[in-house]
């Protein structure tokens, strides 16, 4: 099953654009009532399967999401989707606490992007515990974990995880493609093992979101360092300490993954703990076809979809009623960026003259149906959002479609006819779209007439990102990542490659600093918040809202309410059991 990594120059706008992974419609019909903002709602816990003795065996089947493939699994460099695949087999020092916090917990957090989820939503996993302090960050390995070795003892025998493995996945991370929030963060100077179960990082100063920028984020799991010298990049190589072994990799075909035996996590069910996987098999199949996937649940040849486009979601309600649901999102919010060196979009009060004249309600209905349409900058369940109504009035305003007002704010600016200005944006559906409603409503309301530049995937990345990129007078649609909230900011508002407004205010800066040394929490959550409004006070993006969609799996699927992600990017596959007579007395 040798597979090498064979599109390793895959661009970071076909990874983002692959998440959202829409197919939408272009346009709409405008909105007659005025169109604000709306706070998102917690989605309906589904119904709790009745007790029952959870099963072992059997091959669970589950889709993501139509990806090239198969990328390169190096934790260290960050080559999607090879980070998606690899999940099953790797683990963090964390694990997003979903049986407490989430649908089959108390609810509080739907865990449908763990990227958005504060460090109360995290429990340990490789690390039992951890003590923080502004001149170290010690993490207390737990003991008794494996790498899970078998079937590829010329690389390495099974042996037990140690904080030297602990610190050469910090250590490494430092220096790979995956490490950027980590440098970017400029608090960690190294890591070293203090004894067997002790790892000891050594920091620089006090850091608030340290365990988000020292897990990688969410695309690096922690391998051994027996697998970096016989080639990290390499799906055969792959060794974790993970739920699942990986045992083949058929490029175009699927990925297949055997039950680790080894496997120390355990789960509650009706008060009683019971070794995990519950499933012999775990198969995610390559579909390269949307329609392709979603005949492939409804024929029942996959128990588990995670993305049902809300297109969609009719035609299966119908010919398959026995479906359970959920929704999920990527954490990804479209946004039109306004390039703020540049005339006309340097002057503050047209960039706020635009986003009031932007109906971003009827536009997030229109195009992408269904999610979240205020979420951004940062995400309602964090540190540091501020609910609509506790915005300053003249903020909410700016939220707020008013066409009239925005035709007023640009005369006062000195542009009373408009003016003409270039929208870029990728040939996808979604963001097309959005572009197109956009331009259509400046050009109507206010006069400002939007020339689209829709380029091919290779070439939007370019712009973005190569050095020939240059957006000069224009605007971009495309999408920010809903992050953590000091990862968010800093990388869309502070000197960042992310920040492709080219934004810049130094009083942002200065608050934004002052937030991060800030030790007391409701004291940084209060900074936070400010910022938040001057974000939006600002004006640098137009936000849209989130795309979102139906998590859809079969009822023979036990012990699953719908979260999409556990650790990384991975749904908690570890915990999903398959009623095989169920399944065989539906007919399949």
């Amino acid at each position: 099953m040798k597979q090498k990594i064979l599109w390793c120059g895959l661009s970071l706008l076909l990874v983002v654009a692959l998440l959202l992974g829409l197919a939408l419609v272009a346009c709409g019909p405008k909105e007659e009532e005025p169109t604000t903002p709306t706070e998102p709602t917690t989605p309906t816990k589904p119904a709790e399967p009745g007790k029952e003795e959870p099963k072992y065996g059997g091959t669970l089947t589950l889709h993501f999401f139509t990806l090239p493939g198969p990328g390169n699994p190096d934790p260290a460099e960050e080559v999607w989707p090879g980070p998606l695949y690899a999940f099953p087999v790797l683990e963090q020092f964390k694990v997003c606490d979903y049986e407490t916090y989430g649908p089959r917990g108390n609810g509080e957090f739907g865990f449908e992007a763990h990227k958005m989820a504060p460090l109360k939503y995290y429990k340990g996993a490789l690390a039992e515990s951890w003590e923080v302090s502004p001149d170290e960050v010690i993490f207390h390995i737990r003991p008794g974990i494996h790498w899970a070795a078998a079937g590829r003892e010329h690389i390495m025998e099974s042996r037990e995880y140690t904080a030297e493995d602990f610190a050469f996945n910090v250590n490494r991370l430092l220096e790979g493609t995956s490490g950027g929030g980590l440098r970017a963060a400029d608090f960690v100077l190294s890591a070293y093992a203090k004894d067997k179960y002790t790892c000891v990082v050594e920091t620089k100063k006090f850091y608030p979101e340290w365990w988000w920028v020292l897990g990688g984020g969410q695309v690096t799991g922690h391998i051994p360092p027996e697998v970096v010298e016989a080639g990290a990049d390499d799906f055969d190589n792959l060794i974790g300490t993970g739920p699942f072994i990986l045992t083949e990799c058929v490029p175009g075909s699927h990925f297949r993954y055997r039950a680790n035996p080894d496997y120390w996590r355990t789960t509650p069910v009706d008060g009683k703990e019971y070794r995990m996987p519950f499933v012999d098999e775990l198969v995610m199949p390559l579909i390269g076809d949307l329609s392709t996937a979603v005949a492939a649940i409804r024929t029942g040849r996959l128990d588990v979809h995670m993305r049902i486009l809300p297109t969609d979601m009719e035609s299966l309600d119908k010919s398959c009623p026995g479906l359970k649901q959920y929704p999920g999102n990527g954490g990804n919010h479209v946004v039109i960026y306004l390039r703020t060196d540049e005339e006309p979009l340097n002057n503050r009060d047209v960039r706020r003259a635009l986003l009031q004249g932007t109906d971003h309600v009827a536009i997030h209905k229109a195009v992408l149906l269904m999610g979240e349409n205020y979420a951004w900058p940062i995400h309602p369940a964090a540190p540091g959002h501020v609910p609509l109504d506790k915005l300053p009035p003249e903020t909410r305003e700016l939220m707020t479609y008013n066409p009239e007002k925005a035709r007023q704010m640009l005369a006062d600016a000195g542009y009373p006819n408009g003016f003409t200005m270039e929208m870029h944006t990728a040939t996808r559906p979604d963001w097309l779209g959005v572009a197109e409603m956009v331009a259509g409503m400046w050009e109507q309301d206010l006069n400002v007439k939007v020339e689209i530049k829709a380029h091919e995937p290779v070439a939007f990345h370019a712009l973005l990102f190569g050095s020939e990129g240059n957006y000069t007078h224009s605007a971009v649609a495309h999408i920010q990542p809903t992050l953590v909230p000091y990862t968010a900011l800093s990388s869309s508002f502070c000197d960042s490659s992310a920040n492709r407004s080219r934004y810049s205010n130094p009083n942002f800066d200065k608050l934004y600093l002052d937030a991060v040394s800030t030790l007391d929490s409701d004291e940084a959550a209060s900074k936070l918040e400010k910022l938040f409004i001057m974000g939006l006070e600002d004006a640098p993006y137009i936000p849209i809202g989130m795309g979102s969609w139906y998590v859809r799996w079969w009822p023979w699927v036990k012990n699953y309410w719908g979260e999409s992600q556990s650790t990384g990017y991975m749904p908690p596959v570890e915990s999903m059991w398959v009623d095989q007579d169920m399944r065989t007395s539906m007919g399949y």
